[in-house]
C-alpha cells in the first residue's frame, strides 16, 4: 500500500516509476537501466534497504542514482547507518506528502546537476586527449595508446605521415585553406583505416 501511495506521487510529479517487491528485485531491475533515483523502504525481505544502497553504490560508481530510505527508524544511529551505507537522504515513516515531494525534488535537482559535472568532465577529458582541430587524438594521447600496447607485449608497427609542400598551402591560400587540408587528410585517414589502428595528430603537420 505504501509503495503505490508514493507510486502516485511520483506519477503525479512526472517521474516514469517502477516497481519493485523487495531490495533483490529492486537490484535486478537496475540491472538493464540504473535509474536516476530510488525510492527505497529499510525493511524488506531479504536485503534491506541499507545493503541495497551499498550494493547500488558499488555497481555504479561513476554516476550513481539518488537514493532516498523510507524507514520507521528515527534513531541517530539508524539515521547515521543509512546514510553512512549510501543512502542521500531519509524520509520517517509515516511521511508527510509534502514532505517527500520537496525531498525528491531536491534528488531531481542533485542528478541534473552531476549529470552537468559529468558531461563538463568528459569535455575535459577529450579536450586535453584530443587534437582541437581534427578532433583526433593528439600528441600525448597517441605515444599513451602505444606504450600500453607495448606493455601488453603486442607487436607494434607505427607510421609517420608528413604533409609535403603544407607551408606553400598556408602562404599561398592562407590558414584557413591549410586547416581544411589537415582536417581533410584526418578524414580520409579514418576512413582508409578503417577504426582498427590508433590514429592521432603527432604535430603540426
Amino acid at each position: 500500500v505504501i509503495r503505490k501511495i508514493a507510486r502516485r506521487i511520483l506519477d503525479s510529479m512526472r517521474f516514469s516509476t517502477t516497481e519493485a517487491n523487495d531490495g533483490q528485485e529492486a537490484l535486478q531491475a537496475c540491472g538493464a537501466t540504473m535509474p536516476d533515483g530510488i525510492l527505497l523502504d529499510w525493511n524488506m525481505p531479504g536485503l534491506e534497504g541499507p545493503e541495497v544502497c551499498r550494493r547500488l553504490r558499488a555497481s555504479a560508481p561513476r554516476n550513481p542514482p539518488y537514493l532516498i530510505l523510507l524507514t520507521a527508524r528515527g534513531e541517530k544511529a539508524d539515521i547515521v547507518k543509512g546514510l553512512e551505507s549510501g543512502a542521500n537522504d531519509y524520509v520517517a515513516k509515516p511521511y508527510d506528502v509534502e514532505e517527500l515531494r520537496a525531498r525528491v525534488s531536491v534528488g531531481r535537482r542533485m542528478v541534473e546537476l552531476q549529470a552537468d559535472l559529468v558531461r563538463a568532465r568528459d569535455e575535459l577529458a577529450f579536450q586535453a586527449s584530443h587534437d582541437a582541430l581534427t578532433g583526433l587524438p593528439n600528441r600525448r594521447a597517441i605515444l599513451a595508446a602505444l606504450e600500453a600496447s607495448l606493455a601488453r607485449g603486442e607487436a607494434v608497427a607505427a607510421g609517420l605521415c608528413d604533409l609535403d609542400h603544407f607551408k606553400a598551402v598556408n602562404d599561398t591560400h592562407g590558414h584557413a585553406a591549410g586547416d581544411e587540408v589537415l582536417v581533410s587528410f584526418a578524414r580520409t585517414a579514418r576512413e582508409v583505416l578503417g577504426g582498427g589502428e590508433a590514429l592521432g595528430r603527432f604535430g603540426g603537420e
